[in-house]
């Protein structure tokens, strides 16, 4: 069990993160949904690209901390999992809620600390997966 006081020192981040994470949950809608992608306008398209890039660099950042435990990148890991939290949420077609993200991320995070193994076996090819996604998304958009 994830102790109380390590969860506790991660709500602020994961509550922080949750509050403006309606663009990272976007994308994820983008990722599930080519057509609703297609159909934004040239500035907002812009915008998923920025974001997609932002989620692909903390997730280099994440499998860092993973392959390191690196307390230097510890926070910037918690952040990738909101992140992560809020694609998910959108790709089980889910409305954002900000409360539904940061819940989801602190479980992940709880499931991270405790079980690191299990986590990763079961986490991680998820996360490669929408990476993989996002990449394509960003190239075929860029051309």
């Amino acid at each position: 069990m994830v102790g109380f006081f390590k969860m506790w020192g991660v709500s602020g981040i994961t509550t922080e993160g949750a509050k403006i994470s309606q663009p990272i949950h976007e994308l994820g809608i983008c990722l599930n949904d080519w057509q609703y992608f297609e159909n934004l306008n040239a500035s907002d398209k812009t915008e998923m690209i920025a974001v997609g890039k932002h989620f692909l660099a903390m997730k280099g950042v994440f499998d860092r901390y993973l392959d390191t435990q690196s307390k230097n990148l510890h926070d910037d890991a918690v952040k990738f999992l909101v992140m992560a939290a809020a694609i998910t949420q959108a790709q089980d077609g889910q409305s954002w809620s900000w409360q539904a993200v940061r819940h989801l991320s602190q479980g992940l995070y709880g499931s991270m600390d405790e079980t690191r193994s299990a986590f990763y076996l079961m986490n991680k090819p998820i996360f490669d997966r929408v990476a993989s996604d996002v990449k394509e998304m960003i190239e075929e958009a860029v051309g």
